[in-house]
């Protein structure tokens, strides 16, 4: 309750009071309504308008921040903008959980129900590295390609935490392609993409998932890995910088040499990776939180465990979560347990190479890091000494294959070819729905040249994954994501004529996959139908307009015509020397 203000009796203070519920009170006659009574009696109201004003519209004062709600909601913007929750976009403390979880932090969407996600524990080694004094030496000699471990403080000095904000991310960066894919289709198709999108489109189809009701507690399907964005956008690289714990495998000089590279990885919430191993790799979060599941090389769940769960390789991580996880945490269960650590914004996290592991976003996760190459030597060297300890790890028993297979296609040596179709082949029998065995053993046989082998093994394989063999758990864009691959293993070897057929079918199943009328334009370029491929390429480019690709898909279609042009003018018989207003050509010029 206000204080009351000390007040005189008057002898007719109740006329008065009654005049001033009516707003018709007159002032006392010792004041008059001049312009110091004016300056006296308006200005701290307008001053207390203004504060309030730019309280609710700055969510700050004097660098004083106000939490958002827990049932607040931010309502999407239509159109070429994106909200990036304008309506309150807050900077949480490292040290503030409730605003971490429950805020969109930089305008990042939070998740829904994060107490459905967020566990405190952590199994990994926390490191404050700006209240120890950690060294580059402590890391090598404790952590480096020996276990994970999470930097606390390891980032304070990107400008990325003000420079990334959704709203500042999206009009800075948002007119630039990107390469977007379903976490399955990354994981178990053998890398890479299988659409590309301009970075706004992106963002966009994340707030419209987010701030939808019906979709928001559901995993968001598309994830952004992406190694080429950042190449082609050098100017971010001035926001963050590799810390000098991991010059060892991501210096300069290996990035400039292509055996280390930097991406950006980028997600809504309850979307992540699968199960998965490569090199040695290090994450800085800028924005979100991500929930890491671990597994040590050898260990992990068996086959027979994710039959049981009912869990399909291609249903993602969230199902994983939702299916496998609960068996292995179960008190009475005898399966391994995997280690586990929530990684907060401001929270870097190093992994060893070939330790399986599994990620889900705590809300939209925005990070970027870097990753050392797996050299097929090494990870051959890496799986048979899994394989040693337990010859039913299965990642291990395909992972061998897989290096095989990559040697042979390198030095073409017959008994890396031996080994790569034996593992392959058992991969294939031991877990029929899993893509990268039949991917690399369909490279092989078309790189031997054996055509027919190869389109029966092509075949078997889409009929293995079309969509009536794959449960309706598993989204349709992933499983065209990988019938996409299948047909790009063609167009690897410049075949469009067996490409084009798988595409159309893509195609008809997702008409809106910028990647395959990309690829189906560059089939119809191989097969020289330049006046279709051009159409394909139109309608590429409808759907993602600053596609480098497309532009230098156009300049060889433009090359070709200009090929054909010269072969048609000399099959007339009419060259440029015949023609008398076309000066002489010399041999040289030819």
């Amino acid at each position: 309750m206000p204080a009351k203000k000390n007040q005189k009796t008057s002898l007719n203070g109740s006329k008065e009071k009654e005049k001033l519920e009516k707003n018709e009170a007159k002032p006392p006659a010792d004041q008059k309504k001049g312009p110091v009574f004016l300056i006296g009696k308006v200005m701290p109201l307008v001053l207390a308008i203004i504060i309030l004003k730019v309280w609710q519209s700055d969510n700050s004062w004097f660098g004083w921040g106000k939490k958002e709600s827990k049932d607040s909601e931010s309502e999407p913007v239509s159109g070429n903008s994106v909200s990036s929750n304008q309506k309150i976009e807050v900077v949480c403390d490292y040290d503030d959980l409730e605003c971490l979880l429950y805020n969109n932090n930089g305008g990042w969407y939070s998740d829904p129900k994060p107490n459905e996600l967020y566990v405190s524990r952590c199994d990994f080694d926390r490191i404050d590295v700006q209240k120890t004094n950690f060294t580059v030496e402590d890391f090598e000699r404790l952590y480096l390609h020996r276990k994970p471990v999470i930097l606390e403080g390891a980032i304070e000095d990107w400008k990325a935490k003000e420079r990334w904000t959704r709203k500042s991310f999206f009009e800075n960066y948002g007119a630039f392609p990107t390469q977007v894919s379903p976490g399955s289709v990354i994981v178990f198709g053998g890398g890479g993409d299988s659409s590309s999108s301009n970075m706004n489109k992106y963002l966009m189809k994340m707030e419209k998932h987010m701030t939808s009701p019906e979709t928001n507690t559901q995993p968001f399907l598309d994830f952004n890995f992406d190694t080429r964005f950042l190449r082609a956008m050098p100017v971010m690289y001035m926001d963050f910088k590799t810390p000098s714990y991991f010059n060892s495998f991501n210096s300069f000089e290996s990035v400039k040499e292509t055996t280390s590279w930097h991406m950006l990885s980028l997600g809504a919430t309850r979307g992540g990776l699968p199960s998965h191993v490569h090199g040695e790799t290090w994450l800085g979060l800028v924005y979100g939180m991500k929930r890491w599941f671990v597994y040590a090389p050898g260990t992990g769940p068996t086959l027979q465990t994710l039959r049981e769960s009912g869990y399909h390789r291609l249903e993602g991580s969230w199902s994983w979560f939702r299916k496998v996880y609960p068996m292995a945490m179960d008190s009475n269960s005898s399966l391994e347990k995997p280690m586990e650590c929530i990684q907060k914004p401001g929270d870097i996290i190093y992994l060893p190479r070939n330790w399986k592991h599994t990620t889900i976003n705590i809300g939209e996760a925005l990070g970027v890091g870097g990753q050392a190459g797996y050299p097929a030597v090494l990870r051959l060297e890496d799986n048979a000494f899994t394989l040693e300890k337990n010859p039913k790890d299965f990642e291990a028993l395909l992972g061998f294959g897989l290096s095989s297979a990559h040697l042979w296609l390198a030095h073409h040596d017959r008994d890396h070819l031996k080994r790569a179709l034996k593992f392959l082949d058992k991969a294939i029998e031991m877990d029929p729905f899993q893509p990268e065995a039949y991917l690399i053993k369909g490279e092989i046989l078309l790189k031997r040249k054996n055509f027919e082998e190869a389109d029966q093994h092509i075949a078997n394989a889409l009929q293995v994954f079309s969509r009536a063999n794959i449960p309706e758990t598993v989204p349709l864009e992933t499983v065209v994501g990988v019938q996409l691959k299948f047909a790009q293993i063609y167009l690897a070897f410049d075949d469009g004529a067996s490409a084009e057929p798988l595409l159309r079918k893509v195609l008809e199943l997702l008409p809106d996959l910028t990647q395959a009328w990309q690829d189906l334009a560059y089939a119809l370029v191989e097969q020289d139908r330049l006046q279709e491929a051009e159409s394909a390429l139109t309608e590429a480019l409808k759907r993602s307009p600053n596609d480098n690709n497309c532009k230098i898909l156009q300049n060889k279609i433009n090359w070709k015509k200009e090929l054909k042009a010269v072969f048609d003018e000399a099959a007339s018989g009419k060259t440029k020397s015949e023609d008398p207003e076309s000066p002489e050509v010399t041999p040289d010029e030819l």
